[in-house]
């Protein structure tokens, strides 16, 4: 055997275990981060204000919160669908719900939920590149819902905006034009990207069918 297959055996035994290391260790600093934030609260404190509010709006917002992280697995299943891989929806439903739920209450959470995927999504047979690419669709599409919630607000609300902002009404129009080129820009990029591919799709199948 030569040395550098050894040498080559070496890296892919290194890389084996660097996944399965790196999601461990993200465990653990999670589970840290929980504890140290729950050390500031008493449950009996937190029973207490939990009977404070009225049942009627615990429930509402119990219906809410489920409806929200419902629509959060829509950009899991869009991500398996743009990487063309197949994983049960009631796989990705939990992976999703998982990952947001620790992302949503912890700092880092693209960090969180991105090791959490990676550790969930892996034992469905996705690689880390996949993982990473699916976690980065998921804060991209994220970060394109809230860009056009925050335009929307500013464009039709803007002196509400420029109170919370402390920037003037003509800011706050600015910052919403500014939003909405780039949200536009984006729709129309991905509108071309997309044409572009069915092109050459189709050019190759052209090809394929003229050698048969």
């Amino acid at each position: 055997m030569s040395a550098a297959h050894v040498s080559e055996q070496k890296i892919r035994n290194w890389w084996r275990w660097l996944g399965p290391l790196a999601a461990t260790t993200l465990l653990i600093i999670v589970v840290f981060v929980i504890h140290r934030e729950l050390t500031r609260f008493s449950l009996h404190d937190v029973a207490r204000q939990l009977r404070a509010i009225p049942t009627r709006h615990l429930l509402m917002a119990a219906l809410l919160t489920a409806a929200s992280y419902f629509t959060l697995t829509c950009y899991d299943a869009l991500g398996l669908h743009y990487l063309r891989r197949r994983v049960a929806y009631s796989r990705s439903l939990f992976t999703s719900f998982i990952a947001y739920a620790f992302g949503h209450n912890l700092s880092l959470g693209a960090l969180t939920g991105a090791a959490i995927r990676f550790r969930l999504y892996g034992s469905s047979g996705l690689t880390g590149t996949e993982v990473a690419t699916l976690s980065g669709f998921c804060s991209s599409t994220s970060g394109l819902g809230l860009a056009s919630l925050a335009a929307i607000s500013l464009l039709f609300s803007p002196d509400d905006g420029a109170s919370v902002l402390h920037v003037h009404r003509v800011s706050a129009w600015l910052v919403s034009s500014l939003l909405i080129s780039i949200i536009v820009a984006y729709l129309a990029w991905a509108m071309v990207a997309r044409c572009g591919g069915c092109r050459v799709v189709e050019s190759q199948r052209t090809k394929a069918a003229r050698l048969a």
